[in-house]
């Protein structure tokens, strides 16, 4: 029964001529990206004719579906027969099939784009292009955005109940995205934050962090739409008597929670951006003091780059000579990104210890170096390097 809903609300929607209109416009929104919608400022060819135009068609794409959403949520309403409809089908069971609906004409509209544009960008970027940067950009920069919006404005429609104030909101939701937030990487849902991608390296950092991104702005999302959704109003009762009655299957919270509680944890443990001190006139790290006696001679490293997963493992060995006759400490800089492994001195494992402050994308090793005059110390490390909080 509800496959035959399903297909037959999603056959409705393409019979739609709103719907197509739709699907059209964010067809040629990429446009924008080679005109003026620049947000990729890089000269490469692809930030100019690969990035810019999905970002920019994301960015109208995300709008344009969920003004569509809107109107298609608000479509009994305004007919007056809600009512009835609501009395044949579940609320509930009538919302999900719309979600499921929309989110397959906004698959549809992704396919459609990268099948018209897939010439246009080979013909544009010339001998640089290749398919494992076009397929991720504009999955990640443009495809993702499109359910994004679509569970934002349905989440405000089943909250408040109203369209003129689910468009307010949804208004500046997406506003906040394209001004205030968009110098952050983790909050521009809508838009995200890339400055280039490379014609001559790989691209797989930049799109890790817009995945990252979307998919914990999806989480988030469709936690807060599972919410809403047991907020549908029922029985002609208000938010919370809805509520308390679409509660009693326990699993329909519980999926909620789980998704808020993923997409938080997936915010805070992101391992993309360093915790650095947002205060870059402090400088704790050079208030150390020197260690007058103990003096770095001589220094090797051994690094080995995993380009397919961006990891960095390696190896670093120091030759200091210590006059003081006792034991000292040293103090280095390694990217907040790094695991020390192992820290050995003359082949023996010596104490050391990283300190959970972060500066200028730096935390700090303290190793112990042993009383001998001449010590040869190897650091093994490994890791996903950080970036700095202040260029992210």
């Amino acid at each position: 029964m509800k496959k035959l809903l399903f297909f037959s609300e999603l056959g409705r929607l393409l019979k739609s001529r709103l719907t197509w209109l739709v699907m059209l416009l964010v067809l040629v929104s990429p446009v924008a990206g080679l005109v003026w919608y620049k947000p990729a400022s890089a000269e490469t060819m692809l930030s100019m004719y690969l990035a810019n135009p999905a970002l920019a068609g994301g960015a109208a794409g995300g709008i344009l579906f969920g003004l569509l959403t809107l109107y298609e949520l608000d479509r009994t309403g305004r007919s007056r027969v809600d009512v009835l409809v609501d009395a044949a089908v579940s609320p509930l069971t009538m919302a999900f099939l719309r979600l499921l609906s929309l989110l397959a004409v906004s698959v549809l509209t992704l396919a459609l784009t990268m099948l018209v544009w897939l010439p246009i960008c080979r013909g544009l970027i010339g001998a640089v292009f290749d398919m494992g940067d076009y397929v991720p950009a504009w999955l990640l920069f443009m495809g993702l955005a499109l359910p994004l919006g679509i569970l934002a404005v349905s989440s405000a429609w089943q909250f408040t109940g109203r369209a003129d104030l689910s468009l307010v909101l949804f208004a500046a939701f997406a506003g906040l995205s394209l001004t205030v937030w968009a110098d952050n990487w983790q909050l521009c849902w809508l838009n995200p934050c890339v400055w280039a991608l490379s014609d001559d390296f790989s691209n797989v950092r930049i799109f890790r962090s817009a995945a990252w991104m979307r998919l914990t702005w999806l989480g988030l999302l469709a936690g807060i739409w599972t919410l809403s959704w047991l907020c549908i109003r029922q029985y002609r009762k208000g938010l919370l008597g809805s509520l308390a009655r679409s509660v009693r299957h326990i699993w329909r919270p519980a999926i909620a929670m789980l998704l808020l509680a993923c997409s938080c944890t997936a915010w805070a443990a992101q391992p993309m951006v360093d915790h650095s001190n947002p205060d870059q006139t402090v400088m704790s790290f050079y208030e150390i003091p020197y260690a007058e006696d103990l003096v770095c001679t001589g220094r090797s490293v051994q690094v080995y780059p995993d380009t397919s997963s961006g990891t960095v493992s390696g190896s670093a060995s120091y030759h200091f000579r210590n006059t003081s006759g006792q034991e000292q400490t040293a103090a280095f800089g390694v990217n907040p990104g790094y695991t020390i492994s192992s820290v050995q001195a003359d082949g023996v494992d010596v104490p050391f210890s990283v300190s959970g402050y972060q500066e200028y994308n730096e935390a700090m090793l303290e190793v112990t170096i042993p009383a001998g005059e001449q010590v040869e110390l190897t650091i093994e490390y490994d890791g996903f390097p950080r970036e700095s909080r202040s260029m992210a």
